[in-house]
């Protein structure tokens, strides 16, 4: 691991020793490149660049990001411009489970032309999809018309007896505001022995943050485990609330 947690140590031992490295693009645009003398070792090896989650990086974000990637490759040409049969490194891996376009995705990223992973081999049950559209209400809106319940509402609802009939559950909510509402909602529906759930957010923890969800909650289930802190920048993220 290699972020703004990791110790001096750390940092050291894994530019020395590290075969696999686990960074963010910041690290990479502050730290690695600017430094690529001192890393030209892993540099020189490295074969597989993999962008996890790679429909996040949009906008002026993923502008940004597209540029760093273009800055690696040009750092890893300098120092190894070709593996043992000849062809140029690194590899891009991008994933995501999301994006209807990930070839465009990826060459964008990138500037590389790009195949696409469609097909899932992987052994899995069977899936079932469901569209659910809210029941109307007594509220009226404009020109008087009915009123659904929220989407979060409804999400709270049905993620409660999820719970009480023991079903493991994922709620996928827009914001973390949104996943704290549901989760709160969801518990607030349960018997105190049957509260199994807990708002949890995309991104990287801290490590006493992430420690203490792992300790208490290993399994993904938690009782009352509070919500993390807001950004100093007040930024909500995308986030999905757990049972």
């Amino acid at each position: 691991m290699f972020d703004g947690d990791s110790t001096r140590a750390e940092r050291d031992w894994a530019r020395s020793h590290a075969r696999y490295l686990l960074t963010t693009p910041d690290m990479l645009h502050r730290s690695l490149l600017p430094g690529h003398n001192r890393w030209s070792g892993f540099f020189s090896r490295l074969s597989y660049v993999v962008v996890d989650e790679c429909h996040g990086y949009r906008g002026v974000f993923g502008s940004h990001v597209a540029h760093v990637l273009r800055r690696l490759r040009r750092v890893v040409a300098h120092h190894a411009p070709a593996d043992a049969d000849g062809r140029p490194r690194p590899v891009f891996v991008l994933a995501s489970a999301t994006l209807g376009v990930p070839g465009a995705c990826a060459r964008l990223l990138t500037g590389l032309d790009a195949e696409e992973v469609t097909e899932d081999g992987s052994p899995r049950g069977p899936l079932a999809f469901a569209l659910w559209e809210p029941p109307l209400t007594e509220a009226r809106g404009e020109a008087g018309a009915r009123l659904r319940r929220t989407a979060t509402a409804q999400a709270a609802d049905l993620l409660g007896r999820l719970v009480k009939e023991n079903v493991q559950t994922l709620a996928f909510i827009r914001s973390r505001r949104g996943a704290e509402a549901v989760a709160l909602a969801a518990r607030r529906s349960l018997e105190p022995a049957e509260a199994k759930v807990a708002a949890y957010r995309s991104g990287w923890y801290l490590p006493r943050t992430g420690g203490g969800w792992r300790r208490r909650c290993p399994t993904g289930a938690s009782s009352g485990w509070p919500p993390p802190p807001r950004s100093s920048s007040g930024s909500t993220s995308r986030g999905w609330t757990r049972c």
